[in-house]
């Protein structure tokens, strides 16, 4: 290539450049029309932040204590594929149930479900020991 072909290259990037940030930073004309998502709008979605115990034996029973956030009236608890035992929801920011049994020794992930179909997974898996 030669010198003024670079340039050419240059310039015509530039502008596509500017374009795009020109379009990219329009102000709409009205708040319906802006496509734009409203991040400063608190969030409800249901979060669990810690759970103790993280472990626990293989024919169930153990007390787990789940702590997080939005937590609906009707929830479902699941250790691996297994539905916990004795589901009480405290408040939306605690959730006690009993873990259910299971066949091996090993982690599952537990996951918390709402009646609308939402899921919040705890941050650590829990483990069954021998």
């Amino acid at each position: 290539m030669k010198q003024t072909d670079y340039w050419f290259v240059t310039i015509l990037g530039t502008v596509a450049v500017l374009v795009g940030l020109f379009l990219w930073m329009r102000v709409p004309v009205s708040e319906q029309e802006s496509g734009y998502v409203d991040l400063t709008a608190t969030s409800s979605a249901m979060v669990v932040s810690q759970m103790r115990p993280t472990q626990g034996s293989l024919q169930g029973g153990d007390s787990v204590l789940i702590q997080g956030e939005h937590f609906p009236e009707e929830v479902e608890v699941l250790f691996g594929e297994k539905l916990a035992i004795d589901v009480t929801r405290h408040d939306e920011t605690a959730i006690v149930v009993t873990t259910p049994s299971a066949t091996t020794a090993g982690q599952v992930e537990v996951s918390v479900f709402g009646p609308d179909g939402e899921v919040a997974v705890a941050p650590v898996l829990f483990d069954y020991v021998h």
